[in-house]
Order: structure tokens, then sequence, then C-alpha cells
């Protein structure tokens, strides 16, 4: 399912147990490296989410021991390889960078999601 936001063009798949986000080659975010302390540039690949069966634990990880609701984790490879495959198969510790965010569930809709309900409907 391809969808277009803040006209960039993304591609949506369900794999079965979670979404996957996909950006057309060219077109992907870059991670810049200088504001995380990284060594250098990451390309973005995909990103993908993780969550449960309640509105209270979902996450893989925890911050300070209490997990969120749902975590989203952002895949990046250096920009010193060619794709994310010889990235990954490297044994460079610095060859793919994964950014999580915890999420909680909140007490109002968050606005910004809802114009992205309205633009997959209107499709």
């Amino acid at each position: 399912m391809n969808h277009i936001y803040l006209n960039i063009c993304f591609s949506l798949k369900h794999n079965g147990h979670s979404v996957e986000v996909f950006f057309p080659t060219g077109a992907e975010p870059v991670l810049k490296g200088v504001t995380l302390d990284l060594p250098e540039n990451y390309k973005f690949v995909m990103m993908h989410f993780h969550w449960g069966r309640n509105d209270w634990i979902g996450s893989e990880h925890t911050n300070f021991g209490h997990p969120g609701a749902m975590e989203l984790h952002m895949v990046h490879y250096s920009v010193k390889y060619d794709n994310y495959s010889s990235a990954a198969e490297s044994k460079d510790p610095y060859a793919v960078a994964v950014l999580g965010i915890l999420y909680d569930v909140g007490v109002w809709d968050n606005l910004s999601l809802k114009v992205l309900e309205i633009q997959c409907l209107l499709k």
C-alpha cells in the first residue's frame, strides 16, 4: 500500500506481526551521525513497530524499567556501505544504527495521525 505524506511517497507492509514502512531508493531520510555522536551518516532502510495485546506493555525495550505500549525501530546503515545487506553482514560495530522510540497511550487523539487516517480513507 503506497501513501504520500508531506510530498514523500512511502509504502506500508503488514508482515503478519508488525507494520513496516519503506521509502523508495533515493528518497530515504539520512540520520546525521554528528547529532548522536555516531562516526558517520546513516541511510534509512525501513521502520517497524512492536506492540502488545494491551495499552501498557508492547515494547521490546524499557525506559528505566518501564515498558512502552508500543516501540518504533528506525533501521539505518552507514553510508560507507552500498546497501543494508553488506552493512549488516560486516563485522563493523558502526555499520548499522537502529533508533528506538517508546510510546505510551495518551488521553487525547493525535491530530497529526488523523490527517494520515483521512488521506488513507480518501484514496
